[in-house]
């Protein structure tokens, strides 16, 4: 298996993109974690680990709330556990119960010292509910390829692991890998009209816009922005499918570009998310000359 973002990662080949946003956490299908003893971020594989990040995991680690009788109100769409002290928006937690498939859920609001809702209900319209069994989930939110992650031109692997223990004192240790990998150049990383995000000519308004295409999944990116050139403070552009500027999925940004009237250098920038409203960017500016004015002929005739 690997840690994957939005099904990339897991070869050097099919990456994450160095810069999207990142989380990678742990969690307790068992949901009888007493102790978080420690989580790493290291480039070679096996126990100890060396680059520890257990201090920066969310909730901290020494929140390890859990229990058997949660509760669910379809009508206010609320989950209830024992306490959810510790706990905040965009925090994980595992659930159990029949009528859901177990795993870990991510928290949208915490409502009270004993309620929150969920980003993705798996409950909703099932009526309320009782017994369900949790935990809370420990993510370790980061920036693809920052320390102690490590990216390459080539791909690096990372390993995330975590050592656990229940009451008693046993331990269990868990590891797993995800390859990062620095943006490759030209239009092998962003490719329009078939040509290099950066000085191109296209006799085109209506634009063709490739990212990563060599990339099986496209380095984990799900939507994408346009803004402002950071130099040329101006943006040219807009969709090519449902116009406008703001952020779309992947697949809806590769349906084009389309550029402001008239010929000329056309400036815009992309900004890649990993997930739709991520704080965390990795911004390009492109521009390309726009130049529909073909030559000027003159036929003629001599004698032969």
């Amino acid at each position: 298996m690997s840690l994957l973002v939005n099904s990339a990662g897991a070869t050097a080949a099919d990456p994450v993109l160095n810069g999207l946003g990142l989380v990678m956490g742990v969690a307790a299908s068992s949901m009888d974690v007493a102790d978080l003893i420690n989580t790493f971020v290291d480039q070679a594989a096996g126990f100890p680990g060396t680059n520890t990040v257990v201090s920066s995991v969310t909730p901290a680690e020494s929140v390890v709330t859990a229990g058997a009788a949660g509760g669910y109100n379809d009508t206010t769409k609320q989950y209830s556990i024992s306490d959810t002290t510790g706990l905040a928006a965009g925090d994980f937690i595992y659930l159990s119960h029949a009528a859901i498939t177990d795993g870990v859920f991510e928290i949208a609001t915490v409502v009270d010292a004993t309620d929150f809702t969920l980003v993705s209900n798996p409950l909703d319209s099932s009526g309320d509910q009782t017994n369900i069994s949790y935990q809370v989930a420990w993510a370790y939110p980061t920036t693809a390829g920052a320390a102690p992650m490590v990216s390459s031109a080539g791909g690096q692997i990372n390993y995330f692991k975590a050592d656990a223990a229940v009451s008693g004192g046993a331990n269990t240790q868990v590891e797993d890998s995800v390859y990062v990998r620095n943006a490759p150049s030209g239009s092998a990383y962003i490719a329009i009209d078939g040509n290099s995000y950066t000085g191109g000519t296209t006799s085109n308004s209506a634009m063709t816009l490739a990212i990563l295409a060599g990339w099986a999944n496209q380095g984990g990116i799900a939507t994408v922005e346009l803004a402002n050139h950071s130099v040329q403070t101006a943006n040219n552009f807009t969709w090519t499918s449902g116009g406008g500027t703001g952020e779309v999925a992947l697949a809806t940004a590769e349906s084009g570009l389309t550029a402001s009237v008239g010929d000329g250098a056309k400036y815009g920038r992309l900004l890649f998310r990993s997930a739709t409203g991520s704080a965390t960017t990795v911004g390009v500016d492109i521009s390309i000359t726009v130049d529909t004015t073909g030559p000027v002929l003159t036929l003629f005739a001599a004698a032969a």
